[in-house]
């Protein structure tokens, strides 16, 4: 099992988001974003 953090939660972070939550072998266990908001939207739409 791969673990993946992503740092910056815009359209591609969003986008890498969603394919480690496809992917089996890798869990997604950290992201960080300056802006609250896409911080928000990442953890409603994805399990972290």
């Amino acid at each position: 099992m791969v673990k993946i953090g992503i740092i910056g939660l815009g359209h591609m972070g969003n986008y890498h988001a969603s394919a480690c939550t496809l992917a089996q072998n890798i869990k997604l266990v950290a992201v960080a974003d300056p802006n609250e908001e896409n911080f928000k939207k990442i953890k409603t739409d994805h399990i972290i």
